[in-house]
């Protein structure tokens, strides 16, 4: 078999003429299509029979080409082909990755760029030109000094902040050009006085010194002047001149300057601070004559005369009289007619405690003693013998006229009264009925009378008194004010004759006094026993009774009232004597709670307003001699679950243990029972401050409802 072929190629298609001897069958694969006419088969290619899609790889990528100094078709890579004949800068160019700005790094040899702005004063928006132009931006001290629209020097005034400034002439001086446009500026003294003294030519030991406006001149200052000029003071100085006052010369005086400039004879007088003037003695028309009076002949002499020298002359003792013209004689009698007039109800006497000239003495006018003892002595007229004055004690004067016996008593009987006031924080109000709070003045006030015993060392004195008052913060007849939260007893006493109420120092704790706060029990009567600072010495104050302050340092008079969440009571003013009987009620508002599901007594209604510490009662005692009665009603509803309970109840100065409780019970079938629940305790007699909480408890399981206003309420009895 024998066949010939002829190729044939154009511009979209090879084609292939094969003269085949013998019948044959050609079959076209992939995108090589055959036809055939007139026995002539032709080969195609069909590129729509190929199938599309990128090139994974150019350099597996292979191309026919025809190859013509070889004479024959060659298959060479897609990335042979498309980079044969290049340039090698685009070659490297083809090579690069990634985006930015190119840039020739050598021969044949390129980079990617991206423009970086400095730190400051320049931003840059596209820096590698990708999403746009890359754009340049003054910021920072560069677009302040951009934003200069004046002419002038630029001046940084702050971070990023200029501003154009010039150079402006102060006193004395010119400037030309003071913003730098025209030139530089320019600065020169314009003063006269300054260019005169620039003018001169300097020299040693020479000062300069003005002739005239706007003229100077040059003088000598020596090395002397200099050691004169260098002295710090007056002082110094004058020890350079050699005029030390005291040593070298005599300190100026006005006295003697005074005495200088006098031109007068005569004896010299010191008429005053700086003055004075020639005297002459003169003698009194008689009595005294004077030889040399101003002293300019002679020494002055002073010669007795007249009655003087009759006086002079006697020679005995006692009282003189003057018997006629410069005669006397001496006695030793004085007789009424000659002593002066009395005032009505007087005698001469000496009623001071030393040797004294005798004075005209009434018994009004001398110095009472409020407490006589029986030791005390008074004049009388003794009867007996023909009214002749003697002196007689207190206590048999007492005897003299004292009862012999009083139902069946005999001797001194001593009445002692208690005291007869009540602290208050109300003026004019003995027994405060309304709610006085945050009070800063405490007021004594006659109550069952005006007297009080104040002990004088000796006797208990009863005193009259009106109300008195003192301010919480007085620390001038009080130890100091009145601290926070702090327990005090307040004092009356006799103040040099001013009777004040005042408080003594704070007791250690709340419940426990100190030794400096101690009181001592004189004739039934509690008195302060030690010496209070600013107060009563000690046993010279009486007390009657005791407060706690708040921590603001004020006085609180409260009673209890309904508010959501209680309204608390402080009952802190305790009077020591006439106390009268307080109740008081706190009532929880809020219609219903429920108690925590802990047995732990916690406070009631923690939930509420003030956490349930406002379910309280508060007040102070200074003696334990009164009990104290609490009582606490209110409705419980236990949990719907078997014999689920919860309790109600109250303690003493603590808000998690029953002093006395109240239970509601649910029944055994779990069905929830209402109780009306109620407790009452009565307590020994407290001293200081303390408090009683109500409390409330669940089962340890179940919570418990309790329902206020009306239908609970928490009481106290006080004797306060």
């Amino acid at each position: 078999m024998s066949q010939s072929y002829r190729l044939r190629i154009t511009r979209n298609a090879l084609k292939l003429r094969v003269a085949t001897r013998i019948p044959a069958q050609l079959v076209g694969v992939n995108f090589i299509t055959i036809t055939k006419a007139s026995g002539v088969y032709t080969f195609d290619v069909d590129y729509s029979l190929l199938g599309p899609g990128p090139l994974s790889d150019p350099a597996t990528a292979y191309i026919a080409i025809s190859d013509t100094t070889a004479g024959i078709y060659r298959t060479v890579t897609l990335a042979s082909l498309l980079t044969s004949g290049l340039d090698a800068d685009l070659q490297a160019i083809a090579a690069l990755t990634g985006t930015g700005i190119l840039a020739r790094t050598a021969d044949d040899t390129w980079a990617l760029r991206t423009l970086t702005a400095p730190a400051a004063g320049i931003t840059i928006t596209n820096p590698a030109g990708v999403a746009g132009n890359p754009t340049l931006v003054l910021a920072n001290d560069l677009a302040a000094v951009e934003g200069l629209a004046a002419n002038g020097m630029a001046a940084r005034t702050a971070t990023d902040t200029w501003t154009v400034r010039t150079i402006t002439a102060g006193a004395l001086l010119g400037v030309n050009d003071g913003d730098g446009v025209a030139g530089n500026p320019t600065i020169a003294v314009t003063d006269a006085e300054i260019l005169a003294l620039g003018g001169l030519t300097s020299a040693a030991d020479r000062l300069p010194y003005f002739t005239g406006s706007g003229t100077a001149s040059l003088a000598t200052f020596t090395a002397f002047a200099r050691t004169l000029v260098d002295d710090a003071d007056a002082t110094a100085g004058r020890v350079t001149l050699g005029v030390v006052i005291g040593t070298d010369v005599q300190a100026f005086d006005s006295d003697l300057a005074a005495l200088a400039a006098n031109s007068t004879d005569g004896l010299w007088a010191h008429t005053g601070a700086g003055t004075g003037a020639a005297r002459t003695l003169t003698a009194p028309a008689a009595g005294i004559t004077v030889t040399n009076p101003a002293g300019i002949a002679g020494d002055p002499t002073l010669v007795l005369a007249n009655d003087l020298l009759a006086l002079e002359g006697l020679a005995s003792t006692g009282i003189a009289r003057r018997t006629g013209s410069d005669a006397w004689s001496v006695g030793t009698a004085v007789s009424n007619a000659e002593l002066a007039t009395m005032a009505a109800y007087t005698i001469k006497a000496n009623a001071t405690g030393s040797s004294a000239v005798p004075t005209d003495v009434s018994i009004p006018a001398l110095t009472q003693k409020v407490s006589p003892v029986s030791a005390d002595k008074i004049m009388i007229a003794d009867s007996a013998a023909s009214d002749a004055l003697k002196y007689a004690t207190v206590s048999s004067i007492a005897a003299a006229g004292s009862v012999a016996s009083l139902n069946g008593q005999t001797g001194a009987l001593a009445f002692i009264t208690p005291p007869q006031g009540r602290l208050t924080l109300q003026t004019v109000t003995a027994v405060m009925s309304t709610t006085q709070s945050a009070k800063t003045t405490i007021y004594y006030t006659p109550y069952v009378g005006n007297q009080i015993p104040i002990y004088d060392g000796t006797n208990m004195v009863h005193t009259a008194f009106a109300e008195l008052s003192v301010a919480t913060t007085d620390a001038t007849k009080s130890p100091a004010a009145i601290g926070a939260s702090k327990v005090n007893d307040w004092f009356v006493w006799n103040d040099g004759g001013t009777i004040r109420v005042g408080h003594g120092p704070d007791w250690t704790t709340d419940i426990a006094r100190s030794a400096g706060t101690a009181l001592v029990l004189v004739n039934g009567i509690y008195l302060n026993n030690a010496s209070i600072t600013n107060g009563p010495a000690a046993s010279r104050g009486t007390y009657v009774g005791t407060t706690r302050s708040n921590s603001s340092s004020q006085l609180d008079w409260i009673y209890g009232a309904s508010a959501a969440g209680g309204t608390a009571a402080l009952l802190n003013v305790w009077n020591m004597y006439n106390r009268v009987n307080v109740t008081t009620t706190v009532t929880d508002s809020n219609a219903s709670w429920n108690t925590a599901t802990s047995a732990t007594p916690a406070a009631l209604d923690t939930g509420g307003a003030g956490s349930g510490l406002n379910n309280r009662i508060s007040a102070v005692s200074g003696i334990p001699e009164d009990g104290v009665r609490i009582a606490l009603f209110g409705s419980l509803a236990p949990a719907a679950a078997a014999s689920a309970f919860g309790d109600i109840g109250f303690g003493l100065d603590v808000t998690n243990a029953f002093d006395k409780r109240a239970r509601g019970q649910s029944t055994s079938g779990g069905v929830t029972v209402l109780h009306v629940g109620a407790c009452e305790l009565a307590y020994a007699p407290q001293t200081g401050f303390h408090f009683w909480q109500a409390l409330q408890a669940g089962d340890g399981t179940n919570v418990t409802g309790i329902a206020g206003g009306d239908r609970m309420g928490f009481s106290g009895a006080f004797r306060m």
